[in-house]
């Protein structure tokens, strides 16, 4: 995990984007809570690979304070993301982001240690996948909460936030860059990590 390529702004970024993203999150905020711990998070520990590897970093286990205090620090880091500034290198947004990246790295390493058995923890597919959980299913959810679509623009602004979030969070599968990208990267990394 080199935190140096953190630094170096791809070519594809367009903060004006990332902006309109956030206005877009803002503007669903309750559909996209909801999306977000009731479609995602719920998914998301319904995956075998995925609850191994909360469980073994503490990530969700423990006592009803510790999670409660685990959702709560996601809330905040999803709150960052929708309201404060995404531009490195002194914005909210994106400390936040370092700050997350600079975790996962930890507990990889930590985790590494402990194990024998290959696998790589909070791996590039594990980033990808959770990645679309807070950006792609959240827009499913929203829509299907609202009970229609946002539109094209709404979605790939939102997207274009998470793409951004991704890269700052490590995440070098770029699944975000569009729609149709984003769902069938889901798609194709639900079926692995579910088999």
């Amino acid at each position: 995990d080199d935190m140096k390529e953190f630094d170096e702004i791809p070519h594809w970024v367009n903060f004006s984007q990332v902006s309109a993203g956030q206005r877009v999150m803002l503007k669903y905020l309750p559909y996209v809570g909801i999306s977000l711990f009731y479609v995602s998070l719920v998914g998301g520990f319904s995956a075998a690979v995925i609850t191994k590897t909360l469980r073994r970093a503490g990530g969700l286990t423990g006592s009803r304070q510790h999670v409660f205090e685990r959702l709560l620090r996601t809330s905040e880091f999803v709150m960052k993301i929708a309201l404060l500034d995404p531009k490195p290198p002194h914005g909210e947004a994106y400390l936040a982001a370092k700050q997350v990246r600079s975790i996962h790295h930890q507990v990889r390493k930590r985790l590494l240690k402990e194990q024998n058995s290959g696998e790589v923890p909070i791996n590039q597919e594990d980033n990808a996948v959770t990645l679309l959980a807070f950006s792609y299913n959240v827009l499913v959810g929203t829509e299907l909460l609202r009970g229609k679509p946002l539109t094209i623009q709404e979605q790939e602004q939102f997207l274009h936030l998470w793409r951004w979030i991704g890269f700052c969070l490590g995440v070098q599968l770029d699944v975000c860059a569009n729609v149709a990208t984003a769902k069938a990267s889901l798609e194709s990394i639900i079926m692995h990590i579910l088999e």
